[in-house]
């Protein structure tokens, strides 16, 4: 058995933006997806967390900010703040890529709840394994190859109500 880690987060350090939750972010990706609740992200989730029980509440409430600063990075887990920062240009891919970069992400946050880690070794792979995701560490995705304007972005993702 692995030994459990009880990690507290220092949330005064996060950015001054209001950040959303995991839970807000798998709304909007399940909004689309028919039978959400039987076959969606947060199904998805809800699956992989029956095999750590202990770190379900830390993983819903992980937050989450849009970060134009992000320039090549699709996406980052920072540890000491519990905070997953995004890259704007995910509000423009495809709905695949802003998916798997949120899930992605998450398995880090949930590696960091259950084991105190946060790389791409055995127990990311793990946590990547119960969330039924390909452990992926690298990305194409045009639209976060380069930094963006987020001002620009959230105009194009508000037009198309993304």
């Amino acid at each position: 058995m692995h030994a459990r880690f009880n990690r507290s987060c220092n949330y005064a350090a996060a950015p001054e933006e209001k950040p959303l939750f995991a839970r807000d972010i798998v709304r909007e990706l399940d909004a689309e997806t028919p039978n959400a609740k039987e076959r969606g992200v947060e199904f998805q989730i809800n699956r992989a967390l029956t095999y750590h029980p202990n770190i379900t509440r830390k993983t819903w409430e992980t937050r989450i900010v849009w970060d134009p600063a992000l320039k090549s990075v699709a996406g980052q887990f920072r540890t000491k703040i519990c905070l997953i920062r995004l890259h704007p240009g995910l509000k423009l891919a495809h709905r695949f890529h802003y998916t798997e970069t949120f899930l992605h992400e998450l398995a880090h946050a949930m590696q960091w709840y259950a084991y105190g880690k946060c790389d791409h070794g055995q127990t990311w792979y793990e946590m990547m394994h119960i969330l039924a995701m390909k452990p992926e560490r690298l990305h194409n995705i045009p639209e976060c190859k380069d930094k963006v304007e987020i001002i620009k972005v959230m105009k194009v993702a508000d037009e198309f109500k993304l």
